[in-house]
């Protein structure tokens, strides 16, 4: 089971290499999918005040990362929230939302201190899960045994973390 130690560790690590131009976009990307909007070009740009082009680059660098998710005109998955339909739902703070992954929305929740209500299914069995979070805290869960199963990009084994 990973602590909360190396939960933060593995955060700091992965935002490390960040310029500050790229953390500037991370953010207003963020606050965007947070808010249910997909995060144009036009809007990043006019929010951290950066030319087009330049904001281009840094989005194209950000998804060849794996830290975002664009379509053709937009960012529409940021840090592990989603627009595009995953079975993973995250309502935080009344916003419905989904995530890349039953960790993300619970990472979300919990990172963000926020109230929500996760629900996601069991990749094992299909069991129905719910999650509920006030101010980051996880409250009554729907079943005894929750596990979050991890499967690393691009590998087939899978890591189980206890919650």
């Amino acid at each position: 089971m990973i602590d909360k130690t190396e939960l933060k560790q593995a955060w700091r690590h992965r935002h490390c290499h960040l310029s500050e131009t790229q953390e500037q976009l991370r953010r207003a990307a963020f606050g965007l999918v947070r808010a249910g909007c997909a995060a144009t070009e036009a809007q990043l740009a006019q929010r951290v005040q950066l030319p087009h082009n330049r904001v281009r680059e840094e989005l194209r660098t950000l998804e060849q990362q794996g830290l975002i998710v664009c379509d053709t005109t937009s960012v529409v998955g940021i840090y592990g929230l989603s627009l595009v339909t995953t079975p993973h739902q995250l309502n935080l703070d009344g916003q419905p939302l989904l995530t890349w992954c039953a960790l993300d929305a619970v990472g979300i929740a919990a990172g963000l201190a926020a109230n929500a209500v996760v629900q996601a299914s069991c990749f094992r069995c299909g069991e129905a899960l719910t999650i509920p979070f006030r101010a980051g805290q996880v409250g009554a869960v729907s079943t005894a045994e929750v596990c979050i199963w991890l499967t690393p990009p691009g590998q087939g084994a899978s890591a189980v973390a206890d919650t």
